[in-house]
């Protein structure tokens, strides 16, 4: 049968029987429908597609004194044993059809996939966007070397051309150089605040707190917790040079630190203090694992009071609309209607203070 025909067979059968294709098989599924007196004497030819070895055939068949439903069964429990999570339906659908014994595909029950392996391959994602926000940074640190390089040219050039008018080109160079890279910073901080912290975070089974079990979020929170940091940690950074800069990279600034930033730090928390009134009906390891996310805040809140010490280099003229306290932003968008949306998300959504298009020529 070709390739093409067995991919329509399992996902017919994937269909009709409402089994997930990915579905770990257990010892019990195997048992339940009494496979082994199916396969019968095709049981050598099972074990060869399931990848044994002659060796290991010849020596089960004597270990079992030639009885075929034995084997069978100890094929099976190798199998499962050697290939844990692997071990799925799709597998032993594929090894039945190659031997003829297609139709046993009906034999298994009705059941759902594992909802553990969809968590898992949620943090799975979270780790590779670990590592590709590692391949990022490492762009930014080549791009920051080239400046640095080039204003040690301008230095150099500087100080050959003469007294007022060498020392006017350097400085203009160096601003120059200044602003662009703390807007080249900006631009790549405020990128990975939205892929890695916001649009995690409106994740509905996120969002909702409708993660499958309490370590997966307490996870899933973890990862969100070291993203936000390294953005603080990078705001604090560039804070020095950012207040040199010119007034509209200065607003740019103060609305990624004191705006973005801000926001995700409050979401957070507040999604911390709902878990933690979570914390009495789950595991002990889950309750340690808290503790460590509680220091990661509480390292966060210092960078935090660390950069409001920054905040009056920054703060644009017209602060009244963006120093109204939570309390009275929320009573004032229930009295227009706005109360559809939970408040920090709607925050977030709504009223994120950079403008791509002005600061960074392109388009959100």
């Amino acid at each position: 049968m070709s390739n093409l025909k067995v991919a329509l067979f399992l996902v017919a059968s994937s269909s009709q029987l409402g089994w997930d294709r990915n579905y770990t098989l257990t010892e019990a599924d195997l048992h339940e429908k009494e496979l082994s007196d199916d396969i019968g004497l095709k049981w050598r030819d099972l074990a060869r597609k399931l990848g044994f070895k002659e060796a290991f055939i010849d020596g089960t068949e004597k270990q079992k004194h030639n009885c075929t439903k034995e084997c069978c069964i100890e094929v099976l429990i190798r199998w499962l044993q050697r290939e844990g999570k692997g071990a799925t339906a799709e597998k032993l659908f594929e090894a039945l059809d190659k031997i003829g014994l297609k139709n046993l595909a009906e034999r298994f029950p009705l059941k759902r996939s594992d909802p553990n392996q969809n968590s898992d391959a949620v943090i799975h994602d979270f780790q590779k966007k670990v590592t590709e926000l590692g391949t990022k940074v490492k762009e930014l640190e080549d791009k920051v070397l080239t400046l640095t390089a080039r204003i040690e040219e301008l230095e150099n050039e500087g100080q050959q051309k003469g007294e007022c008018e060498g020392d006017d080109v350097f400085k203009e160079a160096e601003q120059d150089a200044r602003e662009s890279r703390v807007r080249e910073v900006i631009k790549k901080c405020d990128k990975k605040l939205k892929n890695y912290v916001t649009q995690p975070l409106i994740v509905p089974e996120v969002r909702q707190d409708m993660l499958p079990r309490t370590a997966v979020t307490v996870d899933v929170l973890k990862v969100l917790s070291e993203h936000l940091e390294e953005q603080y940690n990078t705001a604090l950074d560039i804070a020095p040079e950012a207040y040199q800069c010119s007034e509209d990279l200065r607003e740019l600034f103060y609305n990624f630190a004191y705006h973005a930033l801000k926001t995700e730090h409050k979401q957070i928390n507040h999604k911390m203090n709902d878990l933690e009134e979570k914390l009495n009906s789950t595991p002990t390891e889950d309750k340690e694992e808290f503790a460590n996310l509680m220091l990661l805040q509480n390292r966060r809140k210092d960078l935090v009071d660390k950069l409001e010490k920054w905040r009056h280099h920054f703060s644009p003229p017209m602060e009244y609309s963006r120093s109204l306290s939570d309390a009275t932003e929320l009573k004032l968008r229930e009295q227009n209607n706005e109360t559809t949306t939970p408040p920090l998300v709607r925050e977030r959504l709504e009223t994120h203070p950079i403008d791509k298009k002005k600061h960074f020529g392109c388009e959100q």
